[in-house]
């Protein structure tokens, strides 16, 4: 990618983060997934300002100006708000991470509590602020909401497509297929999502948002320069929740919906 050696620095600090190590057990996960769950439901608010921008959502309606963006944005969109469920039917990505908290008994209080608080008047940087939220989940998302309300829309573009989870699976997933299967089947759903998310994005997810943004920046080396800044800034901040994760690490009790 066309960016700086800062960038690659922060990425791999990211990859490399002590914290992947930490997480050896069930006990780990499921303190991971508690905040990690804001980060799946933050990717779902850049991709539908993104939708926003790149498609028209008013009425009435006309056509946006490049419709190749339209279709490739709206396909992301559909898969993300409305997969295909495993055992039928459909459901967000954010809604499946949530099944899965509960299914391994992972305490999603603080997002439920965050999300009820929401409406379309919400002023959303100060329910951030407000909230009873996991250590370094407030500036995580005020990082992102920051960028989301105020930057254009190259900087929305070059924060959604390389600044996401990408490597996050490829960290877990053989942990969670171990755990699976000595929990009982208790992180089924998690592996599920590790998978889901693997396939999705590095096979076409993660492709086309990057072509976006390349439409976007064009040769236009200072649209590129603001993209750079955006992706540091999300980086570090992601890195900042990570640390802010290990620091945390506790012991937390089963949830009722992993005993029964």
């Amino acid at each position: 990618m066309p960016f700086s050696n800062k960038v690659d620095q922060l990425r791999e600090k990211l990859a490399t983060h002590p914290l992947y190590d930490a997480v050896q057990d069930a006990v780990a996960v499921r303190q991971f997934m508690r905040a990690h769950v804001f980060c799946v439901w933050d990717f779902q608010s850049i991709l539908k300002t993104l939708q926003g921008e790149l498609t028209t959502v008013t009425v009435p309606w006309l056509p946006s100006h490049d419709p190749e963006a339209r279709r490739l944005i709206n396909e992301i969109v559909l898969e993300e708000e409305s997969d295909i469920h495993p055992d039928g039917g459909y459901i967000s990505h954010y809604e499946y991470y949530l099944e899965a908290m509960h299914e391994c008994g992972a305490d999603t209080r603080p997002i439920e509590q965050f999300i009820g608080g929401l409406d379309k008047n919400t002023d959303i940087l100060t329910h951030i602020y407000l909230a009873d939220l996991p250590n370094g989940v407030a500036q995580f998302l005020h990082t992102t909401f920051d960028v989301l309300l105020n930057k254009p829309l190259h900087c929305k573009l070059a924060l959604f497509a390389y600044s996401r989870e990408d490597m996050i699976p490829d960290m877990f997933v053989h942990l969670v297929e171990s755990l699976n299967k000595s929990a009982g089947g208790h992180f089924q759903k998690f592996l599920y999502y590790l998978n889901r998310h693997i396939e999705v994005d590095g096979e076409r997810h993660g492709p086309i948002s990057q072509a976006l943004l390349a439409r976007e920046c064009g040769d236009d080396q200072i649209k590129w320069q603001q993209a750079e800044q955006t992706l540091i800034g999300a980086f570090e901040a992601r890195i900042a929740l990570w640390d802010s994760i290990l620091a945390d690490f506790k012991p937390q009790p089963l949830s009722h919906e992993a005993k029964s």
